[in-house]
């Protein structure tokens, strides 16, 4: 058996397998962004990580796992200090992926789920990003990441549980803003 871990802004998510086959799916919430300042994950921030990992470790076994960050842990400029702390303390070697590889990891589990010859527009709203793409049978055309994750966007510009109606004007504004390339390189390929 093997799990696959994935560190990401609402979740860190541990999804085992065996000989091919889902076994399980466990998680525990991500605070990563709120522990971050001055993008720099804080030393309390990197120990809360560390003990979610180890309660998933826990929890699935002693199993093989590989894990992989994405945007928030990319974006940290501590992210080398933060991978070597989880190591010492797990024994979890944490991958992190680029904006493009985990765009292609979208489009190879959407495509699995939809068949080979559709054609289309992807789109994996997390909590920190969202990865846009387009894809054409088996061809990846184009791909772009985007800070407009649901909880940085929330964080960003309202501290309360619901926004206002002016908060809510700022986020479409600054989801506008960041989608303004997208649509450009829509135009040419479509």
């Amino acid at each position: 058996m093997i799990g696959i871990l994935d560190i990401g802004s609402n979740t860190i998510r541990l999804v085992t397998y065996e000989n091919g086959e889902y076994v399980s799916n466990i998680s525990i919430s991500s605070e990563i962004l709120k522990d971050t300042f001055n993008k720099n994950l804080t030393e309390t921030g990197t120990q809360n990580l560390c003990n979610s990992i180890k309660a998933l470790k826990r929890e699935a076994g002693d199993i093989k796992i590989y894990a992989f960050a994405t945007y928030a842990f990319r974006e940290l400029e501590n992210r080398e200090d933060v991978k070597k702390k989880i190591l010492e303390e797990t024994g979890i070697l944490v991958e992190i992926l680029s904006g493009k590889e985990e765009a292609e990891c979208d489009f190879y589990g959407l495509k699995k789920e939809i068949g080979e010859e559709k054609s289309g527009i992807g789109v994996d709203l997390g909590g920190g990003s969202a990865q846009i793409f387009a894809f054409s049978g088996e061809q990846l055309d184009f791909y772009e990441s985007y800070p407009i994750g649901a909880k940085r966007v929330k964080e960003t510009f309202s501290k309360e549980k619901f926004p206002t109606r002016e908060e809510k004007e700022k986020v479409e504004e600054y989801i506008e803003k960041a989608l303004s390339s997208f649509d450009k390189k829509a135009e040419k390929l479509y």
